[in-house]
């Protein structure tokens, strides 16, 4: 009977360990899923002494949060995990009549702060307090009055979200790191909370007194329902920067029910695995996003639940990337994606439920072309895809211009409105034979690092990725890769092929690496060009990022004369662009952030003596995507 106890009341607050789609080990025993050969790499996270291990979030960093069983095969501890090191996490003082406990992390931002909650059972009192890990510290969160609650996800900003319950309400709740800073009631209904993103809008999901469920956005205290997929009920799981929320919903028949992604008030059915014979109930549920889009979760096929991946409107079973020798009997559950595109989940290996960290295998389609020689008129490998640009003529009646001009400024300093809505202090700093493009503030600002020679601009180390990574940039056997000739025309296309390779800021270990070409086009110059914010600026050169000569603008570059790079963004992403201009000594210089372990090398020979399993194929997409 207690440990009834502490079963329903994990139930009530949403602890739910594989959301809701009940498993049956015996059953994935006996799975036989299909599966082709790939050069998937899925790793065993194991377990803290017991027999299950349920991971539930990662950063970008690689750090996984979760929990897993102890010896005894049934106490539950939190946990992280890094670079194959799985930790117990800390517990606040146990109350001397405890009967049984457990602890659970839910979530992780990218300065590794972890939330998640404890569970104390005692002869007459089931309690669950939201807890808050920094480094090795647990402090408990801030309540009123409740004895059953949790805290399920925290951005970037410190801001986490949870909920609780009482015996008279149920209430959503918002903390700044340790301080409770706003409540909302959930009037006659229970509400969980699954996951908050950058910009403070939390997803979770409302149950009413007829046990209806509905998925819900909550943003500066309005509390949206987001609809269903035709039926009576939907759930959320998580939500990303873009304001995507990805859960699962009752299709029109509530039988069964469908991972969704919802955005802008469209609901779109992800569907299911194909079944090998009629299933007409079949079931899928989308349990995380990553800031791109891509969904993970899992699908029923043919009576099992395997751990898919949604993208580009296709779903993929996870298992047909497992080797033939893969000792994973069945990957059942997707529970998370960074933005790197690695997936954590749940999986059954030697007869256990294990989380897994699972890296796709590098794409093969036409976003990487093949690697060429350096110069302004490449010869790629024809392929069905993708043309080479025509050699750059100069046209002796077009004007050049020296993109000198336009990429150095002597100074200013000026804000820009990011596409997400946040704003930061930007500024063109001069160093010896370099300059360097700023963000931040007086206190600590991002940079990229510049430099020009008679023929071409040169980049070399960028700070700015986020995730606590930078990359560096090599080619032509030498460091930094030059981004554009430093005399050019409008129309000119050139082609780059740098080594690009990613470093941990905390200790400059090499995070990820590969290739990655592409065609920067000087599309534009403009004698005047108006921004959103209203401000016009004289003499700027607008520039498109391609993946391909003759495919689409990936992103587009505004840099103006006396400024530097002022603004920039896609249709599809939306666009960053100068704000505001601040007058000479009304503001601090931005002071550019020192990673103390920094380094540089000569030559790309000397760089692959030092770490000789640098990857010098294809840069892996998601990483491709933070790389100018």
């Amino acid at each position: 009977m207690k440990k009834l106890i502490l079963i329903l009341s994990s139930t009530l607050i949403g602890l739910v360990l594989v959301y809701g789609l009940a498993l049956s080990l015996q059953q994935v025993a006996s799975a036989n899923s299909p599966r082709k050969t790939a050069p998937a790499v899925v790793v065993d996270l194991g377990t803290l002494g017991g027999d299950v291990s349920i991971p539930k979030d990662i950063n970008n960093l690689g750090q996984i949060v979760g929990s897993s069983t102890l010896t005894d095969g049934e106490a539950e501890q939190a946990f992280v995990w890094f670079e194959d090191v799985m930790t117990p996490l800390t517990l606040p003082a146990v109350p001397t009549d405890t009967i049984i406990s457990a602890s659970h992390a839910y979530g992780i931002n990218e300065d590794g702060l972890i939330v998640g909650d404890y569970i104390s059972v005692s002869e007459d009192l089931s309690v669950t307090l939201p807890l808050l890990w920094a480094a090795e510290m647990v402090t408990p969160l801030e309540v009123i009055s409740a004895t059953q609650a949790t805290a399920r996800d925290i951005n970037d900003s410190g801001l986490s979200a949870g909920h609780s319950l009482t015996e008279t309400e149920n209430m959503l709740l918002v903390w700044q790191l340790a301080a409770l800073t706003e409540t909302a009631a959930f009037s006659d209904s229970l509400g969980m909370a699954a996951a908050v993103n950058n910009h403070n809008q939390i997803a979770g999901t409302i149950e009413d007194m007829s046990g209806t469920q509905h998925a819900f956005i909550y943003t500066a205290t309005l509390l949206m329902d987001i609809g269903t997929l035709g039926g009576t009920s939907s759930m959320a799981y998580d939500i990303n920067d873009l304001g995507q929320v990805v859960g699962t919903a009752a299709l029109t028949d509530d039988i069964s029910s469908h991972a969704f992604i919802w955005q802008d008030g469209v609901m779109q059915d992800l569907g299911v695995l194909a079944a090998s014979g009629p299933a007409p109930t079949a079931t899928s549920a989308a349990l995380a996003v990553n800031a791109f889009g891509v969904v993970v979760g899992q699908s029923q096929l043919d009576g099992e639940t395997h751990a898919v991946l949604w993208e580009d409107d296709s779903i993929l079973d996870l298992n047909t990337l497992l080797p033939v020798d893969s000792p994973w009997e069945l990957l059942i559950s997707a529970t998370g994606i960074n933005d790197l595109g690695l997936i954590i989940g749940t999986g059954l290996i030697d007869g256990e439920l294990h989380g897994f960290l699972l890296q796709r295998p590098l794409p093969t389609h036409d976003l990487f072309l093949p690697i060429v020689p350096h110069g302004p008129s490449p010869t790629p490998t024809p392929t069905p895809t993708a043309t080479p640009a025509p050699t750059s003529t100069p046209d002796p009646n077009s004007p050049s211009y020296d993109m000198t001009d336009y990429m150095i400024s002597d100074g200013v300093l000026y804000e820009v409105r990011h596409s997400g809505g946040s704003q930061a202090r930007h500024q063109t700093q001069l160093g010896p034979n370099r300059f360097y493009h700023t963000k931040g503030n007086e206190i600590s600002a991002e940079w990229e690092e510049l430099w020009d020679t008679s023929t071409s601009i040169y980049r070399g180390t960028d700070t700015s990725p986020g995730s606590g990574l930078y990359y560096t940039l090599y080619e032509n056997n030498g460091y930094g890769s030059d981004w554009s000739p430093r005399i050019w025309q409008v129309g000119d296309i050139y082609y780059r092929e740098p080594l690009v390779i990613f470093y941990r800021k905390s200790n400059c270990s090499i995070f990820n690496s590969g290739v990655q070409p592409s065609w920067l086009r000087f599309d534009a110059y403009h004698e005047t060009y108006t921004f959103e914010s209203g401000i016009t600026l004289s003499g700027v050169v607008e520039l498109g990022w391609l993946l391909s000569p003759g495919g689409p603008t990936i992103e587009s570059y505004f840099y103006a004369k006396d400024f530097g790079l002022v603004g920039w963004g896609s249709d599809d992403r939306g666009y960053s662009y100068i704000s505001e201009i601040h007058d000479p000594g009304a503001r601090p210089d931005n002071k550019r952030e020192v990673i103390s372990c920094l380094q540089t090398y000569a030559t790309t020979k000397e760089l692959l003596q030092r770490n000789p399993g640098i990857n010098l194929g294809p840069l892996p997409v998601e990483l491709s995507r933070l790389v100018k």
